[in-house]
């Protein structure tokens, strides 16, 4: 894993500044070009979570896994991004869901997204999370291509009115003959 240079972290805290009084950071992770799942830390605890992570084609424990798919390094990155001692040791704790094959990322989201809703809450014992419960993966895979496309209706919007407010004089050279491209996105506007 590549060393994050000076001016990415400035541009990414400048981006999303990570309040004094944040004590959790959540984050949805891919590995192997195979599976979705989250990740969730405590910056005080100094613990981290991996939410979803079983699959039973990934032999191995929990901690063997974290560190082939260079768990401690995305990690140390994620702590250096938002400013919080990266040097740090991390205990390790998992929570695993039932999965399918094919819900992973859409069941990940879910859990993050409730976690955004409701907080990140730790039980009664004081050490394991309050992982919300997992929706119908058809729901929350249609709601998220619809918010996917409402999103890219906006871009395309804003990728026509920059063209023709002459603004965006760099789009031909970055694109080519915007035209064809104006015409596609006009017919789903």
């Amino acid at each position: 894993m590549r060393e994050l240079e000076e001016e990415e972290v400035a541009a990414y805290r400048e981006l999303y500044p990570l309040s004094d009084e944040a004590e959790w950071i959540c984050t949805m992770l891919h590995r192997d070009d195979a599976h979705w799942f989250a990740l969730v830390g405590h910056l005080g605890k100094q613990t981290v979570w991996i939410l979803g992570w079983s699959l039973k084609s990934f032999a191995g424990t929990m901690k063997e896994e974290y560190v082939r798919w260079h768990g401690p390094d995305i990690w140390r990155t994620i702590c250096k991004l938002h400013g919080v001692n990266e040097d740090q040791e991390h205990t390790l704790k998992g929570h695993n869901w039932a999965q399918n094959g094919y819900d992973c990322g859409a069941d990940a989201a879910h859990v993050l997204e409730g976690f955004m809703k409701e907080g990140v809450k730790l039980g009664e014992d004081g050490v394991n999370l309050q992982v919300p419960s997992i929706g119908c993966g058809h729901a929350i895979r249609k709601r998220m291509a619809k918010d996917l496309f409402e999103y890219a209706k906006l871009h395309a919007r804003r990728f026509v009115y920059f063209h023709e407010d002459g603004e965006a004089a760099g789009l031909d050279a970055m694109y080519g003959d915007v035209e064809d491209t104006l015409k596609t996105i006009q017919e789903y506007l």
